[in-house]
């Protein structure tokens, strides 16, 4: 409407001269709501697109710097072959992104009569094994024992008793592969250190720990923690003798779920929400308490940081850096390069209730840069344990539900297989290995790890299966072919060679099956050849 049909619209007179506001309207508080939305963003911007009312919430985009990596993984493949590392700024973020939000399930773990409450792969030198990268895994169980399961065959080798109660927790050592510690926080012996014979995979008992409700290595493996209350007892895995006892004189945090943990160096301890030095028993500084319930902590793998709940904090400084709400009452594992974090919800208590909230329901990944969330996986049950293998390609986790209890394995960087003919996913088949047999795809190659190590540390030896470029960046595929077209008009006589070299990094970016399809596609005769299975 014209200026002067809005100023009366905007006031209604009554003939006493007073002004009475126009009543409200749905369509004003809805214009209300988005112009909010909007105010909140980092880099507002004047042409807005179209607003979602029922979607998430409206973001604009930040703009687009010259030297920031694509979306699309195949571009950033390309433009590392430039000499562009990681394909340009940013691109460490989005090939971790990309790897770290896709998990297909490959096997899946029942028990009868039980319930599941942790896992732990064997180390590599631990137990015997043809595939020294993904072998066994050891399950507790509700009723005290060790079930110690082959990866590949999904056969049970081993049922082992070590507790009288349920197992919260199995941890390996990295400078002895063949010791292992339980802990059981309401067994009569709560924590027992074990030796394992790896020939006849049996375990015998090494040394006992009653005093301590939670136990775990320290990160070379020369001493142990253990954790009782408020107090933590740091131990020699030699001699199994106490070296030094952290307790608290005075203005404890009292976390009723505190875990003791070492930082990387083994020179500094984070107990009850607080930094100790192993070596004299001193408190060096006490955190600010944000919650009563969960004291759950890990140092930050750049060893600058340490995060206590939802909050990181600054080892420099002592002050809060940020909060994390998707980390409330979470438990970080790390991956072995440190640049990614699983978390999952969990209790000290294993005889707890079931919660049925959504986030206890599945597991999250992080970036450990500024912990934004990569992806949340559904698992469809309350998942009360998780275990990330040494090569980081197999992730292990444990769920109850009111019917049954299970330990699923999947595969990360794998995309999940669409459901069949019947309806039936092909997560939960018998072999673990969908319809190809031994693990391998339609290319005839081991695709087992679809994103190699190579990608992550950025080699120029890439080999990328066509999986890995996203369904959500189909869009950047015309601004790529633009790309290309500008650069052959650009290079004049040097057309061929740069042409030659643009092919073979194409011919890289494929897997070995697509490939082959495309050569038998170019000397196949007529005008046009079938696509085959492999494209």
């Amino acid at each position: 409407p014209p200026p002067q049909q809005q100023q009366q619209q905007q006031h209604q007179y009554v003939p006493g001269g007073l002004a009475v506001a126009p009543p409200v309207t749905l369509d004003h508080i809805v214009k209300r709501y988005l112009r909010d939305q909007h105010a909140q963003c980092t880099y507002p911007v004047s042409v807005l697109p179209k607003f979602s009312l029922l979607g998430a919430p409206h973001v604009c985009k930040p703009p687009a710097r010259p030297f920031d990596a694509p979306d699309n993984v195949v571009t950033r493949a390309m433009r590392r072959e430039v000499g562009f590392r990681h394909g340009g700024a940013g691109g460490w973020a989005k090939d971790r992104t990309l790897v770290y939000s896709k998990f297909r399930s490959m096997q899946n773990q029942l028990i009868e009569n039980d319930v599941f409450t942790c896992c732990r792969f064997a180390d590599a030198d631990a137990l015997p094994s043809d595939e020294p990268d993904f072998n066994y895994l050891f399950l507790g169980t509700r009723s005290g024992l060790i079930l110690i399961v082959n990866c590949y065959t999904g056969e049970v080798s081993q049922e082992i008793p070590c507790h009288d109660q349920a197992i919260w927790s199995i941890k390996c050592s990295r400078a002895f592969p063949n010791l292992l510690l339980t802990s059981s926080p309401y067994s009569l012996t709560s924590s027992v250190m074990w030796k394992v014979d790896t020939e006849n995979l049996l375990f015998a008992e090494h040394h006992e720990l009653p005093d301590e409700s939670f136990v775990q290595f320290s990160t070379s493996g020369h001493q142990m923690v253990g954790t009782c209350d408020t107090q933590a007892s740091i131990y020699d895995v030699a001699t199994c003798r106490r070296t030094s006892v952290l307790d608290h004189l005075y203005d404890p945090n009292d976390y009723p779920d505190n875990c003791a943990v070492f930082n990387q160096t083994d020179e500094l301890v984070l107990h009850d929400g607080a930094l100790w030095d192993p070596r004299t028993a001193r408190r060096i500084h006490k955190f600010d308490k944000f919650n009563n319930r969960c004291g759950f902590g890990a140092f930050h793998p750049d060893g600058l940081q340490v995060v206590i709940n939802s909050e990181v904090w600054d080892m420099r400084t002592y002050k809060l850096v940020q909060c994390v709400p998707t980390l409330h009452r979470s438990q970080l594992t790390f991956s072995r390069a440190g640049d990614v974090a699983f978390g999952v919800t969990r209790s000290m208590d294993a005889m707890a209730p079931q919660d049925t909230t959504a986030v206890a329901s599945s597991f999250r990944t992080y970036l450990t840069s500024d912990f934004s969330l990569i992806a949340e996986v559904n698992c469809e049950r309350r998942v009360r344990d998780l275990s990330l293998d040494v090569s980081n390609h197999y992730v292990a986790v444990v769920g109850t539900s009111n019917v049954d209890s299970a330990c699923r394995i999947y595969e990360v960087g794998r995309q999940r297989l669409p459901p069949d003919e019947t309806g039936m996913p092909h997560d939960d088949d018998d072999d673990g290995r969908g319809d190809e047999p031994d693990g391998r795809g339609e290319g005839g190659g081991d695709d087992r790890f679809l994103f190699p190590d190579a990608m992550l540390h950025g080699s120029d030896d890439d080999e990328y299966d066509d999986d890995d470029d996203d369904d959500d960046d189909d869009d950047d595929d015309d601004d790529d072919d633009d790309d290309d077209d500008d650069d052959d008009d650009d290079d004049g006589d040097g057309g061929d060679d740069d042409n030659s070299g643009a092919e073979a990094a194409v011919k890289a970016a494929l897997p070995k099956g697509a490939r082959a399809a495309t050569r038998r596609t170019r000397q196949a005769p007529g005008p046009a050849a079938a696509p085959s299975s492999g494209e």
